[in-house]
């Protein structure tokens, strides 16, 4: 199983999105306990900062698991063959087109 990890499973206070904002984040904390050790957790972070991802997954929802950053991987669809050959037939995301529509594709 994979998660998207802003707006799924961290958010940002101020209401716009999370990526933006690193320092106002929360966690969801009802889609954080959802992750399992063995689960991927799969970003679409246009600012190319994965540093920023890093801490907001690590600091912010405090999981340690691996994390895949990528500037449009999910959107465009590229990212989801290699997923599937990982094992990952699942996942869970806020964005109908990259997080729905690209995996079933």
């Amino acid at each position: 199983m994979s998660f998207d990890l802003f707006d799924t499973l961290v958010a940002a206070r101020c209401g716009g999105p999370a990526g933006d904002h690193l320092d106002e984040l929360f966690p969801i904390a009802a889609n954080v306990a959802k992750v399992r050790p063995r689960d991927l957790i799969v970003s679409d972070f246009y600012v190319n900062n994965l540093a920023g991802a890093e801490r907001a997954l690590r600091t912010v929802a405090k999981l340690p698991n691996e994390l895949i950053v990528t500037p449009d991987g999910k959107a465009s669809g590229a990212i989801w063959p290699g997923l599937v050959k990982r094992g990952v037939f699942f996942h869970l995301g806020d964005n109908i087109e990259s997080d729905v529509k690209r995996p079933r594709e």
